[in-house]
């Protein structure tokens, strides 16, 4: 295991890591002007060397896709914004331009996704005399420099966006639409009340999709499961390999963890014990894990073991409002905990070797973690 902290000492700038490839640990630093748009700067840390590799202002981030940081420069001018497309390889340096969009100056971008030559982003204009956001979905071919309104209902009113995955080598899209949140389903069912459309889980390979967009065909995704108004189906989380979404039936109180092969489309089903939620979910060494509603026990449902972890180790701090736990190699605890005391919020990271019985903390008024691979990210 390993420790890398990024922490600085301004209070307007922050880190934030993107990947960690081989032995170099790639991550941001950003400075917010107005959400969404930032200034940000790609920084490569290797060893004890640290370089900046790219810098960019005015900028909305999209997704990352390894190993493209890709994102949008904005520039306003009297009455229409300016969005430029850009992606940057973490591995290569290149940095490549897909091409231009423009619209009236109070549309905001938010990013889906781009490859080398199309970028699929939504577009909001806000109304100030309405609680709800004009939202439209657009593709953009730069070969063509032309873009598309999708006028498939697909996402058309839903609260999520696809996602691109690797299908036999080759990229697809993971759709998972949905309208309401769990919550408000299970409120739903507790009244006897019901939403009608129906949730899934479907893929589509990028080529057709874009094909179909262009050609103005309604998408027609391969559902691979699907739920009514009396439950839901959420995609909770991915590795090199697996999907993961949860299928939950009110009526039946009927709980899953579904894996599902990249590959293969292949689903296998583990039953999720009372006690254990599924909002809480880790992925380990490439194993599953449940943390109960008190993070102080682990559940794999692959391995079918149950194991607890003390948590000793924060019983000296004060005001303890929320605990992240990690598990790595089963012998190092990595927990970031949140703290209140006085009105003040603290930010506790420890380190726990089961092994050598050493802890580490780190505490800082902002900090975060994240676990990629056997290195930990404190920033």
């Amino acid at each position: 295991m390993k420790v890398i902290s990024l922490k600085n000492n301004s209070s307007n700038e922050h880190y934030y890591p993107i990947d960690l490839i081989d032995s170099s640990l790639f991550y941001l630093s950003k400075t917010t002007t107005v959400f969404p748009v930032a200034d940000f700067t790609i920084y490569e840390k290797k060893g004890q060397r640290t370089k900046a590799i790219h810098s960019v202002r005015d900028a909305i981030e999209f997704p990352y896709e390894f190993p493209f940081l890709s994102y949008a420069v904005r520039i306003v001018s009297t009455n229409q914004v300016f969005y430029t497309f850009y992606r940057f390889n973490l591995l290569s340096k290149e940095i490549s331009e897909i091409g231009s969009v423009h619209f009236p100056f109070d549309a905001e971008l938010e990013g889906v996704f781009m490859t080398q030559s199309e970028v699929m982003f939504i577009i909001r204009k806000m109304d100030p005399n309405s609680y709800d956001d004009e939202v439209t979905y657009y593709l953009f071919d730069g070969k063509k420099d032309k873009q598309y309104v999708i006028n498939d209902t697909t996402f058309h009113e839903s609260i999520s966006t696809p996602t691109i995955f690797a299908h036999k080598g080759e990229p697809y899209l993971l759709l998972n639409p949905f309208y309401s949140e769990t919550w408000e389903k299970e409120d739903l069912a507790r009244n006897q009340d019901s939403l009608k459309v129906k949730e899934y889980i479907g893929v589509i390979s990028l080529k057709q999709y874009i094909k179909d967009v262009k050609a103005e065909f309604p998408i027609h995704p391969y559902i691979l499961d699907e739920m009514g108004g009396n439950g839901f189906i959420r995609v909770i989380a991915e590795n090199a390999d697996y999907i993961y979404y949860i299928r939950k039936e009110f009526h039946q109180s009927k709980e899953e963890l579904i894996e599902l092969n990249k590959d293969t489309f292949q689903k296998n089903s583990y039953p999720l014990p009372k006690g254990f939620s599924y909002h809480s979910i880790r992925i380990f060494n490439d194993t599953v894990y449940f943390v109960s509603t008190e993070e102080d026990y682990f559940y794999s449902p692959m391995k079918k073991e149950i194991f607890r972890l003390e948590h000793t180790y924060f019983q000296h701090l004060p005001g303890v409002m929320n605990v992240y736990v990690h598990y790595m190699d089963e012998r190092y605890i990595v927990a970031d905990c949140w703290t209140r005391n006085h009105g003040e919020d603290l930010f506790y990271v420890a380190i726990i070797d089961k092994k050598a019985r050493d802890i580490q903390y780190f505490e800082d008024k902002s900090l975060g973690c994240e676990v990629i691979d056997q290195t930990v990210v404190i920033y």
